[in-house]
């Protein structure tokens, strides 16, 4: 066979093999482009579902007598709350009361499972009491109007989440208006301030969203300066400094302590509470507990095994 001949049968070959592949990917992306538009109504049938469960949902208290809640003065009484999360089932909070004056620093402490959470969302009113009821100043909570009531409340809890913006609008969500001397304010009382003047941008910084940009214990004192931003009355930490060292954990502790607020503490480690004006020790849904940290180390009691149990764990 001549070489022309060699060459056209090539060529030949090329042009088949080419075309062959052009077809397969004109046919194939199409077709890669209908499966994901599927997937994705899929998901948006997802979306629209959860919205319309929200949209259909009764407003909170609809129905219901409530006055607006004046300013808090930060005294919180709860008197035999009991609280169960599905029926029949065990009670996570059993018969619990206590008695928080304003400005105090509690710390409510227990083993995992004690129900110091579902207590202290009790006390704030995000749950709903089987029994007994929470007072705020006197008046039921059960009569004032939930929106206003937690406009006055700063709460913080272990999962930190930083939106896709500056680090102002970050810290400013709830109040989007305060001055960015109030800003600053709340960032120093999160002992966060110098980590945002170390910044490019300082506090006009944009940050990633779920503020990947930024440490875990970066992200906690952010949020925990967005929830003091607006000067609540009454403020929670549910284990909200857990990733912070010891030296920053207790220099954030020692500003909150300083606040005319109420500020009520969920903590495992217990070195960080000692100087808390009241310390809540609960067991098995129960208040097995309270005082102060050097009363209930006098005593041979709960707490004193807890100390005990975490100096012999951490040395």
């Amino acid at each position: 066979m001549s070489t022309t001949g060699i060459i056209t049968i090539t060529t030949i070959t090329t042009i088949v093999t080419i075309t062959t592949i052009t077809t397969g990917v004109g046919f194939l992306e199409p077709l890669a482009a209908l499966v994901s538009t599927g997937l994705e109504l899929q998901l948006l049938g997802s979306y629209m579902a959860r919205i319309s469960d929200v949209l259909d949902t009764p407003a909170e208290q609809q129905g219901l007598t409530v006055r607006p809640a004046d300013r808090l003065g930060g005294h919180i009484r709860a008197e035999g709350l009991s609280f169960r999360y599905r029926s029949p089932g065990p009670l996570a909070v059993d018969d619990v009361s206590v008695q928080i004056r304003p400005g105090q620093f509690v710390a409510i402490v227990g083993r995992s499972g004690s129900g110091k959470s579902t207590l202290a969302r009790l006390l704030l009113g995000l749950y709903e009491p089987e029994a007994g009821r929470v007072l705020y100043d006197g008046a039921d909570l059960r009569d004032l109007e939930v929106r206003s009531l937690r406009l006055q409340l700063g709460i913080v809890t272990q999962e930190s989440y930083v939106f896709g913006s500056s680090v102002r609008d970050n810290i400013a969500l709830a109040a989007p208006g305060i001055a960015q001397d109030e800003v600053a304010r709340a960032a120093r009382l999160a002992c966060i301030d110098e980590d945002i003047q170390a910044m490019a941008m300082g506090y006009a910084t944009v940050l990633t969203e779920g503020g990947a940009s930024l440490s875990g214990g970066q992200r906690q004192r952010l949020v925990l300066a967005r929830a003091l931003a607006h000067r609540p009355s009454v403020f929670l930490l549910d284990e909200a400094t857990s990733a912070l060292d010891t030296v920053t954990e207790t220099a954030v502790y020692r500003n909150l302590a300083s606040l005319d607020s109420t500020v009520i503490v969920i903590a495992h480690r217990l070195s960080t509470i000692t100087r808390a004006d009241l310390i809540v020790v609960m067991d098995g849904g129960k208040v097995v507990e309270q005082g102060a940290h050097d009363d209930l180390l006098a005593r041979t009691g709960y707490y004193r095994g807890l100390v005990s149990g975490q100096v012999r764990a951490y040395g």
